[in-house]
């Protein structure tokens, strides 16, 4: 696979700010050792991911396990038992340099702020972010140089003990590839930052996807009313359980203090949460679906500022209390998880995501070229040309909609993509449903059932977008050109269409869904 680096060097940059903050944090509470000798450590650390941005990037496993912090360490530890097989190989002097280094971080800064201070530094929301990024980055690294030391060794000749260190390298690879996966998808504790704004903390909340799917019996989809019910009452039940921990908090010393102090942004958030029992009907997908991305934003925001309030009273409040608020704040920010995957576009909240801007656009064409060759059948020359019925015409409207794959002025936005396909697909499933049902007209069996292979497409195409971050430079207000050219008759309102030659055509109204 192609090379890529392992992290921007403006990420690196702000995870590292991060850091930096974080002492002067600590520094201001009496700290006096300086962070020379941390940032050293730093820079050697991003060097060694210099290096292995280097080597070729390796694919996501998806595994389902959990505690894979746990495994990756493991499997860390069992390639000692096989130094004597990797000795001389340049990517395993990587592996071990991104090992020493990582660790050298952590422990130089456990020295530098010594008993008194380290518990404090590790608690510290800047820092926690900047460790999450090391632990991103560093496992990416692991996974790529244990790829490319697996290749080589499987490139000589085989024994028993190359053969048992080739397998503990790919448990290395697949544990670390996925376990930095995960973390770049759960955005650090920082990211939700309570100044953001609403469109920064959705674009984030978007990335939430794995490993916390969404509520209900197919974690997140819904394919029944009975599903939707289901959505309903795990929802309800996690917001009842956050709203009364909270409650519980308030009723404590520091509770009491913070309701007559400095947290009214904090009470204003959790004012503006949705009342409890009061999000999702559990009767309509679609208006549930806005309604639990609604949510996950407003939980998101609470939790970031229910955590900085924790952060601020951890040295002068009673330690049960503020490990209760942080409590709150970790079940809120998994709710806004959760509900963030819950009835996503595309209805598949499984589906992964697309690793290449052309591979997405080039899937969109595929799509909608499927609708173009259903559009010459039977059944779609009569609809498209000759419908005057409100669901024909929403139907053609949400795939003239589409964003045009080989536009590339208008900037990519997987987001934004996902909801338009995933309309399409809803529309294209509606007249697959009502033609199949119609005593008033007759279609062909052989066009509905390609009608639904189109929509059942457009909905997994939009569901592997929903899942794809958006890029940097992606705009956040854009109009995309149709794909699908000329509108027809019964949507522009004007004459209609020829039929194409060895088409009957129907007298004008004498077509529609029944």
């Amino acid at each position: 696979m192609a090379n890529k680096p392992i992290s921007s060097d403006e990420d690196i940059d702000k995870a590292f700010q991060q850091a930096r903050s974080a002492w002067s944090q600590i520094r201001a509470q009496g700290l006096t050792v300086s962070l020379d000798g941390l940032d050293r450590d730093m820079k050697r650390l991003q060097e060694v991911w210099r290096r292995a941005g280097e080597l070729p990037t390796v694919s996501r496993p998806r595994t389902a396990q959990d505690d894979l912090l746990t495994k990756v360490r493991t499997t860390l530890r069992a390639l000692d038992d096989h130094a004597p097989e990797y000795a001389g190989h340049e990517a395993w002097n990587d592996l071990r340099d991104v090992r020493t280094a990582t660790r050298a971080v952590r422990s130089t800064a456990m020295s530098l702020t010594g008993d008194r201070f380290w518990a404090t530094l590790r608690n510290n929301r800047d820092w926690r972010a900047f460790w999450h990024h090391v632990e991103a980055n560093s496992g990416a690294a692991y996974a790529r140089s244990a790829a490319s030391l697996a290749d080589r060794l499987e490139a000589e000749p085989s024994t028993p003990r190359t053969a048992s260190a080739v397998t503990a390298l790919r448990d290395l690879q697949n544990a670390a590839s996925e376990y930095s996966a995960r973390l770049r998808e759960t955005a650090p504790q920082l990211a939700l930052a309570p100044e953001a704004d609403s469109a920064r903390i959705e674009a984030d909340l978007v990335r939430m996807h794995h490993p916390y799917p969404g509520y209900g019996p197919l974690n997140g989809a819904a394919t029944s009313q009975e599903d939707l019910r289901r959505i309903t009452r795990e929802v309800g039940q996690a917001s009842s359980k956050i709203a009364n921990q909270f409650n519980t908090w308030l009723l404590t010393d520091s509770g009491k203090r913070a309701l007559r102090s400095s947290a009214r942004a904090m009470l204003e958030a959790r004012e503006r949460l949705p009342p409890v029992g009061q999000i999702g009907s559990g009767a309509d997908l679609w208006k549930d679906a806005h309604q639990y991305q609604l949510a996950a934003r407003l939980y998101g925001r609470f939790a970031n500022l229910a955590a900085a309030e924790a952060d601020r009273r951890a040295a002068t409040d009673p330690p049960y209390d503020v490990a209760l608020l942080r409590k709150t704040a970790k079940d809120a920010r998994d709710h806004a998880r959760r509900l963030s995957r819950t009835l996503p576009p595309g209805n598949d909240p499984s589906a992964r995501s697309y690793p290449l801007q052309s591979e997405a656009m080039e899937a969109g064409e595929d799509v909608v070229t499927a609708f173009r060759s259903w559009r010459t059948s039977d059944m779609g020359q009569k609809l498209l040309r000759h419908g005057r019925d409100p669901r024909i015409v929403a139907f053609g409207t949400a795939w003239k909609a589409l964003p045009h794959a080989r536009n590339h002025s208008v900037a990519f936005d997987p987001q934004a993509d996902a909801v338009a396909f995933a309309a399409a697909a809803r529309q294209a499933r509606n007249i697959a449903h009502a033609a199949q049902k119609s005593r008033a007209y007759s279609y062909r069996t052989s066009d509905i059932a390609q009608l639904r292979q189109v929509a059942d497409a457009a909905d997994k195409h939009a569901s592997r977008l929903a899942a794809t971050r958006t890029p940097r430079s992606a705009a956040s207000d854009h109009t995309r050109p149709a794909a699908l050219g000329r509108p027809s008759a019964a949507l522009a309102g004007g004459p209609p269409t020829p039929a194409r030659p060895g088409t009957a055509r129907p007298g004008a109204g004498n077509v529609g869904l029944g």
